[in-house]
């Protein structure tokens, strides 16, 4: 975090409150610095794209657990403390989108980050519609279309 500090103040802000996107733009930066400058393609023994985890390490003073509010939820926050459980990975869709079964029409809907969960629309948005596009769809008639949502790995840590 140091060298992000000495690079832009801006950047560290907008890291820490979006730590998801950053997270990755970073790794991207790594793999194309690593194309560029590290590859050779005549050495047999290189991999051509490796895949790279950035690690965020600091020196700010960490906070006290009672201090943790909602409204760092989704945040990159420094805290000290002994892991004592972990659950397995679930998947959370980030944008999820449901398609009428009856007409086809399409909803996109962002799913914050945190604990919420995507929700299908009860009604079809092509039955508010007046004139001769206007269906008459019946209720909960969207299902997931799970090849055109965006999804993330959650995991619950104990301190």
């Amino acid at each position: 975090m140091e060298h992000l500090f000495s690079f832009d103040d801006e950047l560290v802000k907008s890291f820490k409150s979006n730590p998801t996107d950053y997270v990755k733009l970073f790794e991207s930066a790594v793999e194309t610095i690593y194309k560029t400058d590290f590859y050779d393609e005549f050495a047999p023994d290189m991999e051509v794209s490796p895949k790279f985890q950035v690690q965020v390490f600091t020196t700010e003073i960490p906070k006290m657990l009672r201090e943790l509010q909602s409204d760092l939820v989704g945040k990159l926050i420094c805290i000290r403390g002994i892991i004592t459980s972990t659950s397995k990975t679930n998947i959370r869709a980030r944008k999820a989108v449901y398609q009428c079964v009856n007409c086809g029409h399409e909803h996109r809907a962002d799913i914050p980050f945190g604990l919420f969960r995507a929700v299908a629309p009860a009604i079809c948005a092509n039955n508010y519609n007046s004139g001769p596009d206007k269906q008459n769809c019946r209720l909960n008639s969207y299902v997931m279309n799970t090849d055109k949502c965006e999804f993330i790995d959650q995991q619950i840590i104990k301190l």
